[in-house]
């Protein structure tokens, strides 16, 4: 009954997970007797459909043969989730279009989310797919396969699983291998001189692009075609839609994920193709990691664990799992293969463990608690945890009784050289700490501060000048603030921001007039044209620095010109970047936390008089820094030579 509970953790809820759990407990030793009692749950869960699944397994002989006898291996289990709550999300995306596809109105929003909040129908494959639909999918796949010059040396169990699969997710199923080559026109035909798998996904890759932003509403996969109609979503719908274009040309790809960010806490899908020559999967993405055979792409996340999403279930895996009652949905997936050593090769980490949990998982700490990516294995007062990410902070965890999970061991880093180190906080060595952030400063906000470098602010008596330059931001300041101290105050009415020539984007989220340094005593301003053509500059000035104005230059624009409208004395002027409110700031409290074998103590309170806080802190301790006046996100991180070093920072830090 054990893996009947990992398929119900997964989200497996029929008479399958009985059938199926059962012919697995017995006897899972053969590799090929593995697949004829999966076939044989297939056609026992197929129930009046029964005849199309056997018509497919006696449709083909030889290597055909054994492709159908993949496909229907591979599909108890796999379901759909349709409904008119579902058709409804569908019409809200075809409002999005290149001028909106940033955001739903606040109604649109709203509708959306009372959508995906509706019961679905469940239908699973078995029960209705036809015969003709798995035949016809069988054979244009196959042609991919043998046609196209890059797979001539491309295994059948790569096919298998990179090429042949109909489907990807929770999606309702449909016929779009040929919907996708129709659209990309005569892209088919270019592909027949590419000998590379590689080359051919850069081209696939260029066609299609990458699907546009929209809200997050939680719905189940879309379809493919409806991927094609409405090309929006977040990374997961991006990856699918390239899986299925790639596929329908025949190029051999799949979905990598790390399923708990130790950046940032959430998610996130990336597409890999396999190379066909070097014979090793290389992660891309159809905006700034285009596929190439150059490097191996390094897109600056930490990812701790790297799963791979296949078509076929893995019997090993839930061996692994089968007596884990308490592992998360997410991580029980029946379908998930770890490829955590293809990105950073083979190792493993060895840390002692409190308690005698018969399960301990290796976790990262996300919104204040820790969330498990991989199961240890137990080695008597020691957990063994095989293939993870180096220079990481992980904990490894145990079941807490309710419904979470809690630290079982020290926090420990496994360094590139194999060494472990564990943080047990030196408490008898304390010493003074300067923070200034709360959140690693990813490569998305280092990015977005970087967009204001070599934006000018100038100043003038008159709306229309003539203007005199205070100021130019050569390099992003280390903070969001970034502060200009004026030689003398400010006597004109007008402000103005420029952008560099050449620019095409700068994205701000809050201009300040102060009469003091941390910008607490602040000239009203405003906006000039923020009630005309241009309402949106009011964020500029809207004093909420998580709004932001996106400022498109243009020739003779006249910039961002901005009214003084108080008689505040001015000495400093702030320029805000599009930020994440993650710095500190001054006038909010915040408390800093160390971990502890009692757990998390408290080092404090402190409310910032800067754009910094100090605490004394234990050496050698994994801390906690939280605002306790606003915000949720938080990380945890080491403080060493001066510095705060983040997920991010550890890897550079080696």
């Amino acid at each position: 009954m054990e893996v009947l509970t990992v398929f119900k953790r997964a989200g497996v809820k029929s008479r399958l997970q009985l059938v199926l759990s059962a012919c697995l407990l017995v006897g899972m030793a053969s590799c090929g007797s593995e697949k004829d009692r999966l076939i044989d749950v297939a056609l026992t869960e197929a129930h009046d459909n029964r005849v199309e699944i056997e018509h497919v397994l006696t449709c083909y002989d030889g290597e055909k043969g054994v492709a159908a006898e993949y496909v229907v291996a591979a599909m108890p289990g796999l379901h759909s989730r349709f409904g008119a709550p579902m058709d409804s999300v569908e019409k809200l995306y075809r409002l999005l279009n290149d001028k909106n596809y940033w955001g739903f109105t606040l109604e649109q929003r709203h509708r959306g989310q009372a959508f995906c909040a509706m019961p679905l129908k469940v239908e699973k494959d078995l029960e209705v797919i036809s015969a003709d639909y798995i035949v016809a999918n069988i054979d244009d796949a196959w042609r991919q396969w043998k046609s196209r010059k890059w797979n001539r040396d491309l295994p059948s169990e790569l096919f298998y699983e990179l090429i042949l699969p109909y489907r990807i997710g929770d999606e309702k199923f449909t016929e779009w291998r040929e919907p996708y080559r129709l659209w990309s026109g005569g892209l088919s035909d270019s592909l027949n001189s590419v000998s590379n798998s590689v080359d051919a996904a850069l081209m696939v890759s260029d066609r299609f692009g990458r699907a546009p932003f929209n809200p997050r509403l939680k719905t189940p996969h879309r379809t493919a075609l409806n991927l094609l109609e409405a090309p929006v979503g977040i990374c997961r719908e991006d990856c699918d839609r390239t899986v299925y274009a790639m596929r329908a040309h025949g190029v051999p790809v799949a979905i990598d994920e790390m399923l708990v960010s130790p950046d940032y806490g959430g998610n996130h899908q990336w597409n890999v193709v396999y190379d066909t020559d070097d014979r090793i999967f290389r992660m891309f993405d159809n905006r700034d990691f285009k596929p190439t055979r150059d490097s191996i792409h390094d897109d600056e996340r930490r990812k701790g664990k790297v799963y791979r999403h296949m078509f076929a279930i893995q019997t090993d895996r839930m061996k692994t799992l089968e007596n884990k009652k308490n592992a998360p949905s997410y991580l029980a997936d029946p379908r998930l293969k770890d490829v955590t050593a293809e990105y950073f090769g083979s190792n493993e980490a060895v840390v002692p463990v409190w308690g005698d949990s018969d399960e301990v998982y290796l976790a990262l700490f996300s919104k204040g608690s820790l969330k498990p990516i991989d199961v240890g294995e137990i080695v008597g007062n020691r957990v063994r945890f095989k293939d993870i990410e180096p220079d990481l902070i992980y904990f490894p965890a145990s079941p807490d009784g309710k419904g979470g999970f809690s630290a079982a061991g020290y926090p420990f880093l496994l360094q590139s050289d194999g060494n472990v180190l564990s943080f047990i906080p030196a408490e008898d060595k304390m010493h003074r700490v300067s923070l200034t952030r709360k959140m690693p400063l990813g490569f998305l906000q280092r990015g977005r501060m970087k967009m204001i470098e070599g934006c000018y602010i100038e100043s003038s008596n008159h709306p229309d000048g003539p203007w005199h330059t205070i100021d130019t931001i050569k390099s992003p300041y280390m903070h969001s603030f970034n502060r200009i101290q004026l030689k003398n105050p400010l006597r004109e009415k007008y402000l103005r921001i420029m952008a560099p020539q050449g620019v095409k984007r700068v994205e701000i989220g809050e201009f300040i007039a102060s009469r003091d340094s941390v910008a607490t005593d602040r000239a009203e301003l405003f906006a000039l044209d923020s009630d005309g053509k241009r309402p949106n500059r009011k964020k500029l000035t809207d004093g909420d620095i998580l709004m932001w104005y996106t400022y498109k230059p243009k020739t003779d624009d006249g910039g961002i010109v901005l009214e003084v409208k108080s008689n505040t004395e001015i000495k400093y002027l702030f320029l805000l970047p599009h930020n994440d409110d993650n710095f500190v700031v001054p006038g909010e409290e915040y408390e800093l936390k160390y971990f502890t074998r009692e757990g998390w103590k408290s080092l404090g309170r402190r409310t910032a008089t800067d754009f910094s806080v100090e605490f004394d802190a234990p050496r050698n301790a994994v801390l906690w820094l939280r605002n306790l006046t606003k915000g949720r996100e938080e990380q945890i991180f080491l403080y060493r030579d001066g510095r705060q070093l983040f997920s991010v920072d550890l890897r550079s830090a080696r």
